[in-house]
């Protein structure tokens, strides 16, 4: 992946029925930065700027990309997502934020993703990122794991 503005990311929000997303790897992916330096949206400026940090995160689990409904009673449950030999550099370091609620497993083989020159929030650290999440991490991982 090459000035990509996805990278190896799952999104999902709570609905009125309960979901799942499983067995899914990314595998011998080379990501070369995950934004376009200067992509600009309708006001202008990189797209990385107008979000907050981890929305511009190149491996990612984000259960709450979209408001649940109140009250929430219907999760997606996240098992066997598999990131194996995934190098490169992203704007954001890995984030992986479930609810609580819902089963979110998450395997690490061989990761290292290194901040990209360009990054946007350059005062905040390249630390990966987990919340209520459970899973493995083997061979190199960079940044440090924190399954």
């Amino acid at each position: 992946m090459r000035s990509d503005t996805g990278g190896c990311r799952v999104k999902s929000y709570s609905t009125e029925a309960d979901g799942f997303v499983r067995n899914i790897s990314w595998t011998d992916i080379s990501i070369d930065g995950l934004e376009v330096p200067g992509l600009a949206r309708s006001g202008g400026g990189p797209y990385c700027s107008y979000v907050p940090p981890g929305a511009c995160s190149c491996l990612s689990v984000d259960e709450r990309y979209k408001p649940p409904p109140s009250p929430a009673t219907h999760f997606v449950n996240v098992t066997g997502l598999v990131f194996q030999n995934v190098t490169g550099t992203c704007s954001d370091p890995p984030d992986f934020a479930c609810v609580e609620e819902s089963v979110c497993e998450v395997e690490l083989q061989d990761v290292a993703i290194k901040p990209a020159p360009w990054r946007v929030y350059k005062h905040k650290p390249f630390e990966m990122k987990c919340d209520h999440v459970r899973g493995t991490a083997s061979g190199s991982i960079a940044p440090a794991s924190c399954l």
